[in-house]
Order: C-alpha cells, then sequence, then structure tokens
C-alpha cells in the first residue's frame, strides 16, 4: 500500500480464527468462571485456550467439544473429576445453561 508521498508500505493480514474455535475459547472462559464461583471451590483454574480445556493443578478436568453452531458439550477427565469430588452433573447444568439449553 502507498503513502501520500509514494512509499509503499507492505503489511501482513493473518486469517481470522474460525467460528468453532473462538466459540470455544468463550464457552470455555464462561465455565471456567462459573466453576470458580461454586461454593467451597478454592483451586485456580487456567485455560487451554486451543483446545477449550480447562485445567486444575496443571491437569485436564475438562474440554469444551462444538458440535454445530447451536450445539456444545463437555469432554471429561473423570479420574481427575473424581479425584477432586466435583459433581458432574451440576457442571453439565451450569454449562447447559451458559450455552442457552442446547448442549445434549
Amino acid at each position: 500500500m502507498a503513502d501520500p508521498n509514494g512509499t509503499i508500505h507492505k503489511f501482513y493480514v493473518v486469517p481470522d480464527k474460525n467460528t468453532a474455535q473462538v466459540r470455544r475459547e468463550v464457552l470455555a472462559k464462561k465455565l471456567k468462571v462459573a466453576i470458580g464461583e461454586l461454593e467451597g471451590w478454592s483451586k485456580p483454574l487456567f485455560i487451554r485456550k486451543s483446545s477449550g480445556t480447562i485445567l486444575v493443578d496443571r491437569r485436564a478436568l475438562v474440554s469444551v467439544t462444538i458440535i454445530d453452531e447451536n450445539k456444545a458439550s463437555l469432554v471429561w477427565s473423570h479420574a481427575h473429576r473424581i479425584h477432586l469430588g466435583i459433581d458432574q452433573a451440576q457442571i453439565e447444568t451450569l454449562f447447559q445453561s451458559i450455552v442457552g439449553g442446547s448442549s445434549p
């Protein structure tokens, strides 16, 4: 692209993330907040954005999977969930409310 003086400036455009990746990241962030607000929860939570995975103690707890534009589900690391004493049904209900009731 040339400026008013005629000097050419190169710039590079990186393609945007696809919509499924953006949705996965947004849902994972909202789920992280919801889990962190649970009564009695005190451990720090982290997100691996590329996979939509929530980590506790540097181990995967749950990952968000995008099924289609209106549906998403959770994939659990059950051994870690049981070790932490997390009620799967409670988190699934929270996640359904985050997604808008369309999680299978």
